[in-house]
């Protein structure tokens, strides 16, 4: 056994390694923290990621899904250590969990198209299989919580709103009312209106690109399903365009070329939740919560993201809103 964990001498990670060792009847094994509350456990033979979970909902929902997942043939998540049956891995009053550790490129992210193709694709096959699960296995849904978006957009637009005093110390008025405007107009517009029920799912619910890992092989793989919940499709369909829109330049022929997102391109609700500017609230109302390190790390992204991209939101929300009032 190796007890080294980053060379700190952790008192607690240094137990639960040894805890690890023996309940994994393991002869070697190391501990290497890869962020806050993630490791890489490496045996003689193996590798594992180990993760910590809040609770046991949590874990539950992941392992079964990620089972349900497996035996319907999607083959793009990884499996759970075999030591987990039911139940998580107890140790100190915290709850883990052991997955497969995929050796994988650094660097997949949105800004190619094949690489905007190969997600959406996965993400999409992900949403075929889960309306299978839910169909055959409707018992499983009390492990995965309803997702309310627009609940969820009220409380980001309120507290943005709420944070325009504030943000105009790092960004011009003029764009932060126009983002406020759009929100408003674009709740206002969907109060009425939702997805159809034929479509709900599970959904992943954070599709950013860090939740895509692409192998040595070249196989693409979704990982982290703590925000999965039940919902139309749709939602991850919105989240992932408004992911991918500023590598598109915001550009209506762009993101509606593709084949699966052409049907949309009539579909109002969808249209209209596209103007709802999520990222730019997300974003901004974290930079006023988070500490200076991290306004350092993201004021280039948000500058560019805010004020750099207006001009091309901006047209792509009047093309959207034309659409719209033609449709109607």
């Amino acid at each position: 056994m190796t007890l080294r964990v980053n060379g700190r001498g952790d008192d607690h990670l240094n137990r639960l390694l040894y805890f690890l060792r023996l309940k994994l009847n393991l002869k070697y094994a190391q501990l290497q923290e890869i962020k806050q509350g993630k490791w890489l456990l490496s045996t003689q033979n193996e590798k594992w990621f180990l993760k910590e979970f809040s609770t046991e909902k949590k874990f539950m929902k992941q392992l079964i899904l990620t089972k349900e997942l497996l035996k319907r043939g999607y083959s793009q998540v990884l499996a759970f250590h075999p030591i987990h049956q039911t139940s998580p891995i107890r140790f100190d009053g915290k709850l883990y969990g052991l997955m497969e550790w995929l050796e994988h490129e650094q660097d997949f992210g949105y800004s190619h198209e094949y690489e905007r193709q190969y997600a959406l694709q996965t993400l999409k096959q992900f949403h075929d299989v889960t309306k299978k699960i839910l169909l055959e296995s409707p018992q499983l849904s009390k492990y995965f919580d309803e997702n309310n978006y627009l609940s969820k957009w009220e409380s980001r637009l309120a507290e943005f709103t709420n944070n325009i005093p504030y943000l105009q110390a790092f960004i011009p008025l003029y764009y932060l009312l126009a983002y406020k405007q759009w929100g408003e107009w674009s709740l206002h517009r969907l109060k009425n209106m939702s997805f159809a029920p034929t479509n709900y799912c599970i959904i992943h619910g954070d599709v950013a690109h860090h939740n895509f890992l692409l192998s040595k092989n070249g196989k693409l793989y979704l990982i982290d399903f703590d925000l999965a919940t039940i919902a139309a499709e749709e939602v991850d369909d919105l989240q992932f365009a408004n992911r991918i829109l500023p590598y598109l330049k915001w550009s209506t022929n762009e993101l509606f070329s593709s084949s699966l997102y052409h049907v949309y391109r009539k579909d109002k609700v969808f249209l209209m939740a596209l103007v709802y500017p999520t990222d730019i609230y997300r974003e901004w109302n974290r930079f006023l919560r988070e500490n200076i390190r991290y306004k350092d790390k993201v004021w280039n992204y948000l500058v560019d993201l805010s004020i750099n991209q207006f001009s091309y939101r901006m047209l792509f929300i009047q093309k959207i809103g034309g659409w719209i009032q033609y449709q109607e």
